[in-house]
């Protein structure tokens, strides 16, 4: 019976790899003690490579094995544990190795988030003309823009509805996924960090 030369353990208590159990095998690769990821305290949403993201294992995954460097094939963590779990091909087998690696959300607060608190708004999309096709493209819009920023506030007006969005980009990709056709304006507001800052508008018109 294999006995594991560094602890002790017998194969009736661990897997082995050549002379040494799975716990003592000098795997090359390196991990990090931490791995720390801003978290946003209001919308949840995650920092991950620059970007607020929602949660996803599959995201969580990558980023985990981004940090980590050696031969693996594959990286899954479980955050409840604290454990990687690396997928290693070693002596003609495929086996799973557990890692701790502490995980550590730093609260804090995004830039949508931080805007949206101060009623920021980068962009007003004004619908007009027919309310059926109003009421139709206005949902659709909002579920959108909620997606890919943030909405301040919306206003029934004479005529048609206002949205006042925290992002000019989401409304441009927004309306593009639609395929609808807006008037667009530009107006100069100030600045902001240093850089001149424009408030958009989209008119949007549906005929009757």
């Amino acid at each position: 019976m294999h006995m594991c030369p560094k602890c002790g353990k017998t194969e009736k208590e661990k897997q082995f790899l050549e002379a040494f159990c799975i716990d003592c095998y000098p795997f090359s690769f390196r991990i990090p003690d931490v791995v720390e990821i801003e978290t946003c305290k209001r919308c949840g949403r995650m920092r991950i490579r620059g970007e607020w993201v929602s949660f996803d294992k599959k995201g969580m995954d990558e980023y985990i094995a981004g940090k980590c460097k050696g031969e693996f094939e594959s990286v899954t963590y479980d955050s409840g544990k604290q454990q990687a779990f690396f997928t290693v091909k070693k002596c003609g087998t495929s086996v799973t190795v557990p890692r701790y690696i502490e995980f550590i959300k730093k609260i804090t607060i995004c830039q949508d988030c931080s805007r949206m608190a101060g009623g920021y708004v980068e962009a007003i999309v004004q619908l007009r003309g027919n309310e059926q096709a109003i009421a139709k493209y206005s949902k659709m819009l909002i579920r959108m823009l909620k997606a890919k920023s943030f909405i301040t506030k919306t206003e029934e007006t004479h005529g048609g509805m206002d949205l006042f969005v925290g992002s000019t980009r989401s409304v441009l990709e927004s309306c593009g996924a639609l395929g609808l056709h807006a008037m667009i304006t530009k107006k100069l507001m100030g600045r902001r960090e240093g850089r001149r800052y424009y408030r958009t508008t989209f008119s949007i018109r549906f005929e009757d």
